[in-house]
């Protein structure tokens, strides 16, 4: 079964993906960063992210084989959220 998972992952090229996927969230997240302070209206828009609010930190956790749109699409959806959220609170835009 392993041998399989690897011949796979090789041939769907799924690291390349995952390198992809990486460069859009660096780039999406990167950029927020510092604008938003707080993100909780994600889930009802269907991001459900793993979040720490004791760490004040966001893991995003797309599937490896997703494609690099639609984890720039979870970002933006992400950043909506943030602003929304920031908005209704007078906070956390710069």
């Amino acid at each position: 079964m392993a041998t399989k998972l690897l011949e796979i992952v090789g041939r769907d090229k799924v690291l390349d993906n995952v390198a992809a996927l990486e460069n859009v969230a660096k780039t999406k997240f990167g950029a927020m960063k510092d604008k938003y302070e707080i993100v909780y209206a994600m889930e009802r828009r269907g991001v459900a992210p793993i979040y720490e609010p004791a760490f004040n930190y966001l893991r995003p956790t797309p599937a490896l084989n997703q494609p690099p749109e639609l984890v720039a699409l979870g970002c933006d959806i992400v950043e909506e959220c943030a602003a929304e959220v920031s908005k209704a609170h007078a906070k956390g835009v710069k």
